[in-house]
């Protein structure tokens, strides 16, 4: 059996990460996902707002530490943990040659460039 010893926050970091449902996905689609180390909120809030305005976002849900976006087949979800905050873009993929497209690919590359703080995971699905 490999022994590795955790980190002592590991417990209380998963549930936070979990303390909200993941959205449910009805059809194929495409994941980014990144997880950014930030203590900035308002900026993180700024950010978002400079988001929403250049996308002309209609629909928008928030939460206290939740904020979802939908956008012409794009949906986003910013979620504020206790030590982190994550960034979730969804697009169907139908028509699409499986991995031939990322979602994180519809949003602005200025404006991912700007995203406050320091990147700790970053996924594609």
């Amino acid at each position: 059996m490999i022994s590795i010893s955790h980190n002592s926050s590991a417990k209380r970091l998963y549930e936070d990460l979990h303390s909200r449902p993941f959205p449910l996905l009805n059809q194929n689609c495409t994941v980014s996902y990144i997880a950014m180390l930030s203590d900035n909120l308002l900026s993180e809030q700024e950010h978002l707002q400079v988001l929403v305005r250049s996308l002309e976002i209609k629909h928008i849900q928030q939460e206290k530490d939740c904020l979802y976006l939908e956008c012409e087949g794009l949906s986003i979800r910013w979620e504020r943990h206790t030590e982190f905050s994550s960034y979730s873009f969804l697009i169907p993929a139908e028509h699409r040659e499986p991995f031939s497209y990322m979602a994180i690919n519809s949003i602005c590359q200025n404006w991912l460039d700007k995203l406050p703080g320091t990147i700790i995971n970053a996924i594609n699905v």
